[in-house]
């Protein structure tokens, strides 16, 4: 197991002899040994298992394919209701982390790894002032006992998740009326608002006549599967306003399964 592997390695290289250093008497010569003792613990990165959720972020981060879905729609002048069965195709993009680069993970579990042993230190000491300066050997203890901690916090922000924060959708749609065998044409397009994705609509129906419809979108987004390609899931409600055949506004809801073929 890759995390197993660093830590078997990162107890080997501690556990070598080395020489002493003076136990520290200042604030300054404390940083000094966590520096020295936090550069030998972030040498073992296993950055190949990091690469590999790295190129997994990136395939996440956008989903393009074909979508099949189904609308429940009330009109509220009309108080009737119907449904409609909705195909076409559909771009997400998502705010997906990506792992950085070796030399800038390394920098980065560094600073972290050295604020948590001087916090832990001082956390340690504060409540009695008769505790000795730690040495380099319980800096050491310390150490290997906060680096997975730093690691997972880390990747925390980096594993797959059934809700990334969307960036932008994009997707045209046709849909099949239930009730009276018309067909509408839609484009939608919306921008990502922390959790949800919102933007306009627009649709064309072709019922008893034509009738143009405009209005807004809310969309939950969620990616089921934790692989590099996942089927995206839209949970959509809209209000449109029709303007023809048409009159007064129509309030929707429903969902589209998409999936993901780039």
């Amino acid at each position: 197991m890759g995390w197993l592997g660093a830590v078997l390695a990162l107890l080997t290289l501690l556990s070598a002899p080395r020489a002493a250093l003076a136990q520290p008497d200042t604030r300054e010569e404390l940083q000094d040994n966590i520096e020295e003792v936090a550069r030998e613990l972030v040498k073992h990165v296993p950055f190949k298992d990091l690469a590999r959720s790295s190129l997994k972020a990136t395939q996440r981060a956008v989903a393009l394919g074909p979508f099949v879905g189904g609308t429940g729609i009330y009109g509220t002048d009309s108080g009737e209701a119907t449904g409609a069965i909705s195909f076409g195709l559909s771009l997400s993009t998502f705010k997906v982390s990506i792992v950085p680069d070796r030399e800038a993970l390394q920098r980065i579990l560094l600073n972290r790894l050295k604020e948590r042993l001087l916090r832990e230190v001082e956390r340690k000491r504060a409540g009695d002032r008769s505790v000795p300066k730690p040495t380099t050997e319980d800096l050491e203890q310390l150490a290997r006992e906060l680096w997975e901690d730093v690691l997972d916090e880390y990747l925390r922000g980096h594993r797959a998740k059934l809700f990334e924060k969307p960036r932008f959708h994009l997707h045209a749609e046709g849909a099949y009326l239930l009730d009276s065998g018309g067909f509408e044409t839609r484009m939608t397009a919306a921008l990502g608002i922390g959790p949800v994705s919102f933007g306009p609509t627009t649709a064309a129906r072709f019922d008893d006549g034509a009738s143009f419809l405009v209005g807004p979108e809310l969309i939950v987004k969620m990616l089921p599967t934790k692989g590099l390609r996942s089927p995206v899931i839209d949970l959509f409600a809209r209000w449109d306003f029709a303007f023809g055949e048409l009159d007064g506004s129509l309030i929707s809801a429903g969902a589209r399964v998409a999936l993901d073929i780039i």
